[in-house]
């Protein structure tokens, strides 16, 4: 028997795994990401994002939106650090942009990794310190300030329906009393 309820709930943690996945946008290695963002060579410079053009990673797409008007040094860029941090590449974006990360299934958790990642709101779940939980198809984090991001790792589930969703003021039915039972 225990060999048969462990090999059951072995068998529904494989299945669940097998539904939930994770993909990580490294932009530490711009060329590397979809599409292929060549860096700056020069310190202390950026190269702008293609607001218009997502990035994506399986089943997962981040999109950029720059405050309206945005000058250049006020748009979404993979920048390049200065020689005494080795020329390391970052995602840098600023306040009053947004990034929006979506995908075909729920995502259920969002991981920003680099040096500022918390000048940032999210428009759905809970998000602290550069860790976002929840469960949604898309996620819009309005920035209030810049972000400098090594690389976003984004967890998702095969659970497009976002589980039992329960009406909390169910409306009355308006004639509470009982169909009468036909004669047989």
């Amino acid at each position: 028997m225990k060999k048969t309820l462990l090999s059951f709930f072995m068998f529904v943690a494989f299945i669940a795994t097998a539904w939930a996945g994770d993909v990580t946008f490294d932009f530490t290695n711009p060329t590397a990401l979809n599409p292929s963002v060549t860096p700056s060579e020069t310190a202390s410079s950026g190269t702008v994002i293609d607001v218009n053009t997502p990035f994506t990673n399986g089943e997962v797409t981040i999109s950029f939106v720059n405050i309206d008007g945005a000058k250049e040094s006020q748009m979404a860029k993979i920048w390049t650090q200065s020689e005494t941090k080795n020329f390391a590449k970052e995602l840098r974006a600023y306040k009053g942009g947004s990034i929006t990360i979506a995908a075909t299934t729920n995502i259920t958790s969002i991981i920003f990794d680099g040096a500022k990642k918390t000048t940032m709101t999210a428009t759905v779940g809970t998000f602290d310190n550069g860790s976002w939980s929840g469960s949604s198809q898309s996620v819009t984090f309005d920035l209030s300030g810049t972000i400098n991001i090594n690389t976003i790792t984004v967890t998702y589930s095969d659970d497009s329906e976002g589980g039992d969703v329960v009406d909390p003021t169910p409306t009355p039915d308006p004639d509470p009393t009982p169909e009468p039972e036909p004669d047989p």
